[in-house]
């Protein structure tokens, strides 16, 4: 099966893969009400879908033709659909008419791509963005319990988990490297306690 298929089916099988609403304040404190924002690999919507209410102006790209129905359900039952413009499409593949953008936005899409697909998509986004804008990404490090459950693959998607070193090296020339953290928190599951960890990295155009 190909990571494509494979999104489409857990989809199709889970209404609602993850839910909530996503803490977006280290994002937001950066941007101003209103402004534009690209989100590529949108999933079912828990980020995007945050911004919308946020009274940001979004737009979220994946190629999962399966989630992007699923937020566009979501979006009509709340009458926001008209405030989101959704596209699907592999983000190694982007439309070139997608504009220019505040901020470009990738949450946990980064544990779905190869180190290189990575760096190569970093190289592409400065000309998705405005003077001064903005990249946010967010991402599972080695360090975090699905990484230590021995598999790289999981109802056949494919799960990788880049070191912050790694992480150093996306920027390429287009964009500085403003701030970029480890975060660790325990977490309880039942009677077990366990460590999850993310990397956050933001960047400016340059």
């Amino acid at each position: 099966m190909n990571q494509k298929n494979a999104w489409n089916d857990l989809y199709m099988k889970h209404k609602r893969a993850w839910d909530g609403f996503a803490d977006m304040l280290w994002i937001t404190e950066h941007l101003k009400k209103g402004a534009e924002i690209l989100e590529l690999g949108v999933g079912n919507g828990k980020t995007l879908i945050s911004l919308i209410k946020e009274r940001y102006v979004c737009t979220g790209v994946d190629f999962s033709e399966c989630a992007v129905g699923r937020i566009k359900e979501r979006l009509l039952r709340t009458g926001e659909v008209e405030r989101c413009r959704l596209i699907v499409s592999d983000v190694m593949n982007l439309p070139h008419d997608l504009g220019k953008f505040d901020a470009v936005i990738m949450i946990y899409l980064l544990n779905h791509l190869p180190l290189n697909h990575g760096r190569n998509l970093f190289e592409s986004i400065p000309l998705l963005l405005k003077s001064g804008g903005m990249v946010f990404a967010e991402a599972f490090g080695p360090g975090d319990l699905r990484n230590s459950r021995g598999t790289k693959k999981r109802r056949g998607i494919m799960y990788r988990y880049h070191t912050i070193g790694e992480w150093k090296n996306l920027g390429g020339d287009g964009l500085e490297l403003i701030d970029l953290k480890l975060l660790q928190r325990e977490k309880r599951y039942g009677d077990k306690h366990v460590t999850r960890e993310s990397i956050r990295g933001i960047w400016k155009r340059i």
